[in-house]
C-alpha cells in the first residue's frame, strides 16, 4: 500500500497552522515509517498507519499523550499523522518492546519497536491479535517510546521519574520514567505480553 507523504511545517498552535494554510490530514496522510519496518513488517507497517492516527480522537489517551510528551496539542497532532517528518518508526534488536534513544544524535528522531515483538504482531492474524491485546501491548509501547521522543525534543532534557500505582496488577512501582506514567493514565495500566 502506498502513502502520500507531504512535508508540513510544526506549528505551534492552531490559530498559526490555519493562518498559513494548514490543513488536517486524511486517515492515511501520517509520522515517519522507516522503510526497514515497511519491507520487514508490511502488516505492522499498515496497522501503525491505520491504528496510530486513531489516538487523536480519543481524548483520554492523546490528552495524556501531550501530558507527557510536553508536545504543544499541534505538535502532538503532527506526531501522530504519517506526515514523513519525525518521530521515525523503525526496529532493532532488543530485550524490552520499545526504545528511545537520544544519546545518539542519529537516533533522536527515531523509535525503536523490538523486532521479535515486531515479528511475532506482524504475522498473527488480526482477529487473533484483537482478542489476545496484541493492538493493545503494540499501541502502549508505540505510544510510551514517542513519549520519550516528546519529552526530550521539547526542551533536551527528561521529566523526572516518579511512583506510580499499576492499577492492573496493584503493585505499586517506584522509580518510573514519563512513558509508565503516560501509560498508567492512558490505559489504566502497564501490559505486557504476560496478560496475552
Amino acid at each position: 500500500m502506498s502513502v502520500r507523504r507531504r512535508k508540513i511545517p510544526l506549528p505551534d498552535d492552531t490559530k498559526h497552522f490555519q493562518a498559513h494554510g494548514g490543513i488536517f490530514f486524511e486517515r492515511f496522510d501520517v509520522m515517519k515509517i522507516s522503510g526497514r519496518l515497511e519491507r520487514h513488517f508490511p502488516n505492522l507497517a499498515y496497522w501503525v498507519q491505520r491504528e496510530l492516527p486513531e489516538i487523536r480522537g480519543n481524548d483520554r489517551i492523546f490528552n495524556a499523550f501531550k501530558k507527557y510528551s510536553q508536545l504543544s496539542h499541534m505538535q502532538a497532532i503532527n506526531a501522530l499523522t504519517i506526515n514523513n517528518l519525525a518521530p521515525e518508526i523503525n526496529f532493532r534488536t532488543m530485550k524490552a518492546y520499545g526504545q528511545y534513544r537520544p544519546a545518539l544524535k542519529c537516533n533522536r528522531d527515531k523509535v525503536f519497536l523490538s523486532r521479535s515483538f515486531c515479528r511475532e504482531f506482524d504475522g498473527l492474524d488480526p482477529d487473533y491479535r484483537v482478542s489476545k491485546a496484541y493492538d493493545l501491548i503494540m499501541r502502549a509501547t508505540l505510544l510510551h517510546e514517542m513519549v520519550h521522543w516528546g519529552d526530550y525534543i521539547v526542551d533536551g532534557t527528561t521529566q523526572p521519574n516518579a511512583t506510580v500505582i499499576d492499577p492492573a496488577t496493584g503493585k505499586v512501582l517506584h522509580n518510573r520514567d514519563v512513558g509508565f506514567q503516560f501509560e498508567v493514565e492512558a490505559f489504566y495500566g502497564i501490559y505486557t505480553t504476560k496478560y496475552l
